[in-house]
C-alpha cells in the first residue's frame, strides 16, 4: 500500500470516527440521558412511556449501536487492518446482535406483561 493511499485510509477512518462519535452522542441525549450499557428492567413508573423517535431515533431503531460498529470499522481503516479489521468487525457485529435481539426479547416481554417482572 502506497504512503498516499494509506495517509487517505488514515484520514477516511478519523473523519468517519468523528462522525459516529456525534451519532454516539446525538443517540444518548435522544433517549433523554437515559442511555445505558445495561439492559434494565425499569419500574411500574414507566410503563407506558413512549418509544424515542426524535433524532436518529427517526431513522434507525438501535444508532448506538450503529455507530459502534462504524467505529470498528474506522478503526479497521487508521489502523490499515485489512484482515484483522473486517473479520473482528463481523464478530462484533454478530455479538450486538445477539445482544439486540435479548434486549427486543425483553422489551416484549415487559410491555406484555403490563410492566410485571
Amino acid at each position: 500500500m502506497s504512503t498516499e493511499t494509506r495517509a487517505r485510509a488514515t484520514i477516511a477512518g478519523l473523519a468517519t470516527a468523528t462522525a459516529l462519535l456525534a451519532l454516539l452522542a446525538v443517540g444518548g441525549g435522544g433517549c433523554g440521558g437515559g442511555s445505558d450499557t445495561t439492559t434494565p428492567i425499569v419500574d411500574d413508573q414507566d410503563v407506558g412511556t413512549p418509544t424515542v423517535t426524535t433524532g436518529p431515533y427517526q431513522w434507525m431503531r438501535h444508532p448506538n449501536y450503529v455507530a459502534v460498529v462504524g467505529e470498528l470499522v474506522a478503526m479497521a481503516l487508521m489502523t490499515h487492518a485489512r484482515v484483522t479489521g473486517p473479520l473482528g468487525t463481523l464478530f462484533f457485529g454478530w455479538l450486538l446482535w445477539r445482544r439486540i435481539t435479548a434486549e427486543e426479547r425483553a422489551i416484549e416481554l415487559y410491555s406484555r406483561s403490563g410492566g410485571r417482572v
